[in-house]
């Protein structure tokens, strides 16, 4: 029963984490739009670190 629970929180918190990077994806993407400057550097880094959290 714990062992269950403890996979739940596990699996909730990585869908949290990939949440977060999408919205802020999203958000540098939404800015980029509006604004002519690049997009700030360490970005991609955190997508593409995303499947190793």
């Amino acid at each position: 029963m714990i062992e269950r629970s403890k996979r739940q929180i596990q699996s909730l918190v990585c869908t949290t984490r990939r949440l977060a990077v999408h919205i802020q994806t999203a958000v540098y993407r939404t800015s980029f739009e509006f604004a002519d400057h690049q997009l700030p550097q360490g970005n991609c880094k955190s997508e593409q670190n995303i499947g190793e959290l």
